[in-house]
């Protein structure tokens, strides 16, 4: 009971963010997670609800079409889901958590209060590093979304577009992750137990966000885009 309890807590707030921002589920999440239930459990039920609150929004956002974007990502994808696992087992999390963590929270700040060219379009060919980044943390901490999130915001997408995007290309690395937490045997009945109250909450959430997201203008999306990024990054420090 306990379990399922902090499970849908965590999540119901997580879907709503995720709903607004197009990401950020298991920022929220994941250190309410943290009170009740250990890593080996919350971890690995994390990639299973975030894919299916993936799916959820990739079916609210059917807009995008930049095929052209796709192939970086999804070959970066594949060995970064190794590598990330490899570090999952042998590098220290404190300093997978340092670096990503103060990367995020440099980025965003930048990107809030510097000179950065926001509307200037990046090659597609950045996407590669994007997978193999995005695979890469997600399989060692459970987030995936921000290096995505950075690509698409410099890629020349509208609000609904990029939450497009997101969306599916969170699908797809998401897959790449559970199927390397698989094989590593990361999952257990109390994993389960977790994603199936996890994800009713998290499809909840993320009609709730949804539906205040269209109440947001362009600019403020972006900022809020930027401020959750900033977020992420500052909750990864708390928790060294």
């Amino acid at each position: 009971m306990e379990l399922f309890l902090y499970s849908f807590i965590a999540w119901l707030l997580g879907g709503i963010i995720n709903g607004i921002a197009g990401f950020g589920a298991a920022m929220i999440a994941m250190p309410i997670l943290a009170l009740g239930i250990s890593l080996d459990i919350a971890l690995p039920a994390c990639t299973l609800i975030v894919l299916l609150a993936s799916i959820h929004m990739t079916y609210k956002y059917r807009t995008f079409k930049d095929i052209t974007r796709s192939k970086g990502i999804i070959i970066g994808s594949i060995p970064g889901a190794i590598f990330g696992l490899t570090l999952f087992f042998y590098l220290p999390e404190v300093a997978m958590k340092l670096w990503f963590g103060s990367f995020l929270i440099i980025y965003s700040l930048w990107s809030l209060f510097g000179k950065l060219d926001t509307q200037k379009v990046i090659s597609p060919n950045w996407g590669y590093l994007a997978g193999f980044v995005s695979t890469s943390f997600g399989t060692t901490l459970g987030f995936n979304a921000p290096p995505l999130v950075i690509y698409f915001s410099l890629s020349g997408l509208n609000k609904d577009d990029l939450k497009s995007a997101l969306s599916i290309f969170n699908v797809i690395t998401c897959i790449i992750i559970v199927t390397s937490q698989a094989m590593a045997n990361l999952y257990s009945t109390k994993v389960f137990m977790s994603v199936l109250a996890g994800a009713i909450a998290v499809f909840i959430g993320n009609s709730i966000g949804i539906d205040l997201s269209k109440r947001i203008s362009e600019k403020m999306f972006r900022r809020i885009l930027y401020m959750f990024l900033c977020i992420m990054g500052t909750s990864i420090l708390v928790r060294i």
